[in-house]
């Protein structure tokens, strides 16, 4: 194994000092990280009565960051789970009159790096195996307040660096073979304002951001574990219901303002993608909608006022399945919403000069091999309704390729 100058077990937070290296001698971060057992956040809440609630968790195997302000900075991260992680967040009570919030979030290995005014290189190398990444928030009330949300993610291998006026070169290398898995629930008797259940989850995310930086990102991306999303909403009556679901084996993005960019890969899915959600009532006003997405791979590259081009390979084995489901109806003249979105690989690349009349130039290498089943479905059950919108999307390979002139 490499020389370590950081080795720690379970998390770790690297802030960078310039002011204490050789004013233009790089800073260096070499971090490695192991976790082999268990982490567990759990959070009860039980209460008759309140004005609101705040219930939050947080499950992270190994974690790291690194922030350079006016100087350069190599990465080279290192990290690996063997162990299981949770959130869990439940809020029990009879009345809360205000708004009510819930969330978990569980992570398996999450890294994260930050430059200003310099270069960014080097590696994010992310490994999970053989257990469970699991986030789960609910929300059980006898009658709720203006707001109910219950929100959960979970993400086995989290990656992501931000660039502001600097140079990246950064290539992230993730295996993952953990389950994962994020629930919201809201069951309830009566909501004044609004009740909204959103659940996550990503086997391998790729994430870098900037504005007025030139970048290129480089990923590998192999996931074989089952990743599912699923929300609920349960109610008697409630107001501009919302149960949003999304899950991704694989997903590389990188978006940037004023600086060339470029995002390279391959991308290759084994496990079965899951998104589900349901949405049950006996009456509601406004708008109820239920929303699934899964994605077997994904890669989006968006840039604004300079060039961009992108070379991704993709393979989907597994099979993605997006399942909505909306039972109801109103007496108040309302609305439902059901949509369903499967897709085995998906590319996107997009350029915008921005504003005046300059020009962009886009560049698109796409590869896309689906072997898996790819299954939308969109199912509603309604009573007496003012309208009702349904829509099931199932696509095997999916590419965009835009790049839109100054001043259109």
């Amino acid at each position: 194994m490499k020389t370590m100058i950081a080795l720690l077990a379970g998390t770790a937070a690297i802030a960078l000092a310039p002011a204490a290296l050789a004013q233009h001698a790089p800073s260096v971060v070499l971090n490695g990280q192991v976790n082999f057992n268990d982490v567990q956040a759990l959070n009860v809440v039980n209460v008759h009565e309140a004005a609101g609630a705040a219930v939050s968790s947080v499950g992270l195997g190994n974690t790291m960051s690194s922030r350079s302000d006016n100087n350069s900075v190599s990465i080279d991260s290192d990290q690996a789970l063997y162990g299981n992680v949770v959130a869990h967040s439940t809020l029990n009570a009879g009345t809360v009159r205000d708004a009510s919030v819930v969330t978990a979030v569980a992570q398996g290995n999450a890294a994260q790096g930050s430059v200003c005014c310099g270069a960014s290189t080097g590696q994010f190398v992310q490994s999970s195996e053989g257990h469970d990444i699991t986030a789960v928030s609910e929300i059980h009330v006898g009658s709720g307040g203006q707001v109910l949300a219950a929100q959960s993610a979970a993400v086995a291998n989290n990656a992501a660096n931000h660039a502001r006026n600097g140079y990246v070169d950064m290539y992230a290398n993730q295996y993952n073979s953990s389950r994962v898995t994020s629930i919201s629930l809201i069951e309830a008797c009566c909501n004044n304002t609004s009740a909204t259940a959103s659940a996550q989850s990503v086997a391998n995310a790729w994430t870098l951001t900037g504005e007025g930086s030139t970048q290129y990102g480089q990923a590998q991306q192999i996931n074989d574990g089952d990743v599912g999303a699923h929300a609920a909403i349960r109610m008697n009556v409630a107001t501009n219901p919302t149960a949003a679901t999304s899950a991704a084996g694989n997903t590389a993005s990188l978006d940037n303002t004023f600086g060339y960019a470029q995002l390279d890969g391959y991308q290759e899915n084994n496990g079965n993608i899951t998104a589900s959600s349901e949405i049950s009532l006996n009456d509601f006003f406004g708008q109820a909608t239920v929303g699934a997405n899964a994605m077997g791979n994904s890669a989006l590259l968006s840039n604004i006022g300079s060039d961009a081009t992108m070379s991704m390979y993709q393979n989907n084995f597994g099979d993605v399945t997006a399942n909505a489901v909306f039972n109801g109806a109103t007496s108040r003249g309302g609305v439902g919403v059901s949509t369903a979105t499967a897709i085995g690989n998906a590319q996107t690349v997009a350029s915008c000069a921005g504003c005046g009349d300059g020009s962009v130039k886009i560049e698109g290498y796409a590869t896309q091999y689906n072997y898996g089943n790819v299954t939308a479905t969109s199912t509603v059950n309604a009573g007496v309704m003012g309208g009702i919108v349904s829509s099931a999307t199932a696509v095997g390979n999916s590419a965009t390729f835009v790049g839109r002139q100054g001043g259109h």
